[in-house]
C-alpha cells in the first residue's frame, strides 16, 4: 500500500513539471565564454559613468573597444533630442564642457591635459585585477599608462540649423584638451 501512495505521489508531481531540454547551443557557448580584463573593464566604466551622473544629467553612457583601431571609446549621447533649441555654438560649448567633466572623471587637468594625481589615469585602474597582481608591478603600470592613451571620448549634442535638427559630434582623447568637431544629419 504505501509503495502504491508513494508511485501515484510521485507520478502525480511529475506530471505538474514542465519539461526542459536545457540550454541550447548560443546559452551553451556564453555559458562557457570566459569575460576578460578587457570586458569587465569596459562594464566597471560604464557603471562608474553612469553612478557618476549628477541630478539632471540628460546624457546616456557607453562604453566599446574598437579592434580595428585598438581604441577604447567612451560615448555621452545627449538623452533628449527634442532639446534642440540652440545653436552650433551653444552645442560645441556643452561639448567642451562634457569632455572637461569627463577627463576630470578619468583623473586629468583638463587645462593641461595631463594626470593630476598617479602614474595613470583613474580609467585606467578599472581594467585591473581587485586585491592581487601577477608579474612585475613595473609592467602592470607600463600597461595602464599605455591604457590611457587609447581611451576616446565622443560627446554628441543636437543642435537646430535653421528647420533641420543637426548632430554635433565632438571627439577628444583622455589625455589632452581640444577635441574635433563633426556635424551630422539627424
Amino acid at each position: 500500500m504505501k509503495s502504491a501512495i508513494a508511485s501515484i505521489t510521485a507520478a502525480a508531481l511529475t506530471l505538474g513539471t514542465p519539461v526542459s531540454a536545457g540550454p541550447d547551443d548560443i546559452t551553451k557557448h556564453l555559458m562557457t565564454e570566459p569575460a576578460s580584463l578587457l570586458d569587465l573593464g569596459l562594464v566597471r566604466l560604464q557603471q562608474r559613468l553612469q553612478e557618476s551622473q549628477k541630478d539632471g544629467d540628460k546624457y546616456h553612457y557607453s562604453t566599446n573597444f574598437f579592434f580595428e583601431t585598438n581604441t577604447i571609446g567612451v560615448f555621452a549621447a545627449r538623452a533628449l533630442v527634442s532639446e534642440t533649441d540652440r545653436s552650433r555654438e551653444e552645442a560645441a560649448s556643452l561639448c567642451d564642457d562634457k569632455l572637461v567633466q569627463l577627463r576630470l572623471d578619468g583623473g586629468v587637468w583638463p587645462a593641461s591635459g595631463e594626470l593630476g594625481v598617479g602614474e595613470y589615469s583613474r580609467w585606467s585602474s578599472l581594467f585591473t585585477h581587485i586585491g592581487y597582481t601577477t608579474g612585475s608591478s613595473e609592467v602592470g603600470t607600463e600597461s595602464l599608462k599605455g591604457l590611457d592613451k587609447k581611451f576616446q571620448i565622443s560627446v554628441i549634442e543636437y543642435f537646430m540649423d535653421g528647420e533641420d535638427t543637426k548632430v554635433l559630434k565632438c571627439v577628444g582623447a583622455l589625455l589632452g584638451t581640444g577635441f574635433s568637431e563633426q556635424v551630422l544629419d539627424y
